[in-house]
């Protein structure tokens, strides 16, 4: 039976509500992208298939002075800031389908090395010949298969242990080399991914609480030692508190519960595990009114859980974080299906930007407005959801970075030699932790905008080695979906006319 989710390449398809004005990538500004290398001219005799050691060398000179070129354009930006559209997820939904409440025709089974096992609903694109042109050897409607994971019987492992954008970069519109709250916004950004998704799944789904809490210290009442580390949530009500301590609590501090069957409860696939022996623990004054819609005892929705961790972005100033934190969460499922770590980065620092007790009464007790902008990501979830549910899709769409059209198959070498092993073992890199996957990451912004939030993400969710060993292996994936869903390239399949 086939599943509701469809893509079709004429406007049958489930489009965001709102899909980014075109200008978004198109802004002007100070940051010249350097055009990729042209070795064509270097192979001068075309039925010589392997080229000669000069050849070679020519070509691997051309590719470093890009490469050099793009590094020097990425190490401005990580300290000038990157250009905001750069870390707006909104431009990687392309064509991609929304995910639909109460999914059904689910079936069981492991995908790539995951060793937990996945529920998953089958889905498929639809491709579809758009002009009137009659040919007997191309069907007209083709459909090509794939599935979606809502479902894992065991959570994704995370630890406090990234060096990736330990201090965050900023935007050219915000203040930069600010504490990176990235782990901490993604963590409540799985809640409430899982969450929207525990909502339309029936009776059945639920999200719970669990008897794991971070630790709770009240500033103006207790004064005995800290946690290692506290992060400051403000001035909240006992509720909300529980909440935070919930999403900061070591192992699992809450479970959505997708469905139950005769092998166990299948947890959505944003659902975590914090395995390191960081101790974290939150800290607040404390708000004696009480939300009538907000019980300790009950998770919060998807929507409440939302404004939570949008009114402790703007407590702390913490801008385009927000956003990239979203694509972090997105990459956990693709953690599951590699068998690998989350590796989320602590801030050096989570105090407040200004004292609460120095603040004024009424901004103590009187929200935020929320950014419009956070607001309409809100309401576009079940897009990001079926993308970040799709594993295949969304490391095709990351290792589609390194590819270039005009870059035939015997010079891919050179092509990829500087950036994969003298950009790393550069001055200045080398010694820094982490700095190298920044790089990668901001590069992404300049080869591949659409997708630069999603490879922030990624590089932040400590994902960076496992894209790079899919690029060493020389045959990185290729997903049938990812170009048309993000519209990054990743072959010259993707390329018209080929």
């Amino acid at each position: 039976m086939e599943s509701p989710i469809q893509l079709a390449l004429k406007p049958t398809i489930h489009t965001p509500p709102c899909t980014p004005p075109s200008s978004v990538l198109d802004e002007d500004h100070s940051y010249n992208v350097l055009s990729p290398p042209d070795l064509s001219l270097i192979r001068n005799d075309e039925d010589q298939l392997q080229p000669n050691s000069q050849q070679l060398e020519t070509a691997t000179e051309k590719c470093r002075e890009y490469w050099y070129g793009l590094t020097a354009m990425a190490m401005s930006q990580r300290h000038n800031g990157i250009l905001p559209a750069y870390a707006n997820p909104r431009n990687m939904l392309g064509r991609v389908p929304a995910i639909h409440k109460d999914l059904r025709s689910t079936y069981t089974g492991h995908l790539g090395s995951s060793p937990s096992k996945a529920l998953c609903v089958q889905a498929f694109s639809t491709w579809r010949v758009t002009d009137n042109t009659s040919c007997g050897l191309v069907k007209e409607e083709k459909k090509i298969p794939g599935s979606l994971q809502i479902g894992t019987l065991v959570p994704i492992p995370c630890t406090f242990g990234g060096d990736t954008f330990r201090r965050w970069i900023g935007t050219t519109c915000e203040e930069r080399d600010m504490p990176s709250y990235l782990g901490i916004l993604a963590l409540g950004w799985c809640y409430i991914l899982s969450a929207h998704l525990v909502e339309g799944q029936g009776e059945d789904a639920k999200m719970v609480y669990t008897n794991s809490k971070a630790t709770r210290y009240h500033r103006e009442t207790e004064h005995g030692r800290a946690p290692a580390s506290t992060v400051d949530i403000g001035e909240v009500n006992e509720d909300v508190a529980r909440w935070w301590a919930a999403i900061l609590a070591p192992g699992e501090g809450w479970k959505a519960i997708v469905t139950r069957r005769d092998d166990g409860e299948y947890l959505a696939p944003w659902s975590v595990s914090r395995e390191d022996t960081h101790c974290v623990g939150i800290k607040w004054r404390r708000n004696v009114s009480v939300p009538e819609d907000f019980t300790g005892s009950t998770p919060p929705s998807s929507r409440k859980a939302f404004e939570l961790l949008a009114q402790f972005s703007l407590l702390h100033n913490l801008g385009s974080q927000f956003l990239v934190a979203l694509a972090m969460a997105m990459t956990f499922p693709t953690h599951n299906y590699h068998a690998t770590v989350v590796q989320l980065p602590f801030p050096t620092e989570t105090r407040l930007p200004f004292p609460t007790e120095t603040r004024g009464e009424e901004e103590n007790t009187l929200p935020k407005s929320i950014i419009p902008e956070w607001i309409t990501v809100n309401e576009e979830l079940p897009f990001y959801m079926a993308l970040s549910c799709n594993a295949e899709v969304v490391m095709s769409s990351l290792c589609g970075m390194f590819w270039e059209a005009d870059v035939t198959c015997n010079l891919v070498s050179p092509w990829l030699h500087p950036i994969l092993n003298e950009v790393p073992e550069g001055k200045g890199i080398i010694e820094t932790p982490g700095l190298y996957y920044e790089i990668l990451a901001i590069l992404c912004g300049l080869r591949r905008p659409q997708i630069s939030a999603l490879f922030l993400g990624a590089a932040a969710s400590g994902l960076m080695p496992t894209i790079l060993r899919r690029i060493r292996r020389g045959r990185p994936p290729l997903d049938g979906n990812a170009f048309p869903w993000t519209g990054c390239p990743q072959s010259f399949m993707d390329i018209p006319g080929s």
